[in-house]
């Protein structure tokens, strides 16, 4: 799936986070210095994604999980993928640094590292709709830093 179609275009033009109002999960905007930006939570904060840096391997990909009661669609990159356990649904990484997720604050957002798809250590958590990500320990002991972007698409059931 290409950044085009999933309506992401770093030259584009569009509202600003003024204009934008009561936000939705996926919503689009775009900060004055035209920034793209992404909401990650209905209501709460607009986190920022570097559009432009976000190509070949790691290309935005929605995964169909309607099957489940809990999430209608996910977007994950390769060797990431969602499971549930002890903790709830959460992010699983197959590289081997474990699961990443854990409690939320309303309005936790999500920074773009540019580290080819990870979960910023910085970033509180991500919530939507049941799942959770969070930072862990890698096996050196230095945080595991997973950066997820998200294309415009509604992550509501």
């Amino acid at each position: 799936m290409s950044l085009a179609a999933l309506g992401c275009n770093p030259n584009q033009s569009g509202p600003s986070l003024e204009d934008i109002g009561g936000v939705t999960l996926g919503t689009l905007a775009f900060s004055p210095d035209g920034g793209l930006y992404v909401a990650v939570q209905a209501g709460q904060v607009i986190s920022p994604y570097a559009c432009a840096a976000i190509s070949g391997d790691w290309e935005l990909r929605a995964m169909d999980l309607s099957d489940d009661a809990n999430l209608s669609m996910a977007i994950c990159f390769p060797q990431v993928r969602i499971e549930n356990d002890a903790y709830g649904w959460g992010l699983v990484f197959g590289n081997g640094f474990g699961i990443a997720a854990a409690a939320i604050a309303a309005g936790a957002i999500l920074y773009p590292h540019n580290t080819e798809g990870r979960i910023s250590s910085t970033a509180a958590a991500l919530h939507l709709n049941g799942v959770h990500a969070r930072t862990a320990q890698g096996s050196a002991g230095s945080p595991v830093s997973i950066a997820v972007q998200w294309p415009s698409v509604d992550l509501i059931a």
